[in-house]
């Protein structure tokens, strides 16, 4: 269980043995303000967080007590989890997972994706606010040029289904503009400049699975 910041500043102090008023003294602050601080009456200015954390040799993380995370080793868990409760038909209850995990990791595409993905498997309808504020959010990404493309491209996907299916034409239209054009994909590009073989078989690999995909489904509807 983690302490409180008051509780943590005075164990930082006595641990390093050293007096209200010396920690006041290098933080040029009055010995009252330190007290106050370690009494929970008031909390330290976040300016001084640096100089405090820089005192007794810890990182500001370690000092508010930031919890830290394998983000690998948590994603792949999260997907674990939901995959089983995905092929038990349990979708609703996979949203839970995903929530936590981008509270835990908001700047995490991976994460933003997934999320929205769930909420878009499990009822476009219901989750239309959070499936076009996620695809939104995905769709400004500027990271890696790369990943980039692909998460625009699932944002685009879903957020413009997501219109059609609650009743938004022409937001669905919207949207669909900006994706790229089938004959202007990188896929289909890099089939006609590819060298390497082995890329160039995953590269069709890859086009052809999402093209067959998005026809099947059409011809469904």
């Amino acid at each position: 269980m983690s302490m409180s910041l008051a509780e943590k500043l005075k164990a930082l102090r006595k641990a390093k043995q050293v007096s209200q008023e010396k920690l006041a003294d290098y933080l040029g602050v009055s010995y009252q303000a330190v007290s106050k601080w370690e009494n929970g009456i008031t909390s330290p200015d976040i300016s001084l967080l640096p100089d405090i954390s820089r005192y007794f040799g810890i990182t500001v993380d370690e000092l508010l007590q930031v919890e830290k995370i394998d983000e690998r080793a948590y994603f792949e868990d999260c997907s674990r989890r939901s995959e089983d409760m995905f092929r038990n038909g349990k979708r609703e209850e996979i949203i839970p997972i995903w929530l936590e995990a981008y509270k835990k990791m908001p700047n995490n595409p991976a994460v933003k994706e997934m999320l929205m993905s769930v909420y878009f498997d499990t009822d476009k309808v219901k989750y239309q606010k959070e499936i076009i504020e996620l695809g939104t959010e995905l769709y400004n990404t500027q990271n890696d040029p790369m990943l980039d493309s692909y998460y625009q491209g699932q944002a685009i996907g879903q957020v413009s289904r997501t219109y059609y299916e609650n009743g938004n034409t022409e937001k669905a239209k919207e949207w669909v503009w900006r994706a790229h054009s089938i004959m202007h994909s990188q896929e289909m590009m890099f089939m006609q400049i590819e060298d390497n073989e082995e890329w160039l078989v995953g590269d069709f690999r890859f086009a052809n699975h999402w093209f067959f995909d998005k026809l099947f489904y059409m011809a469904m509807r």
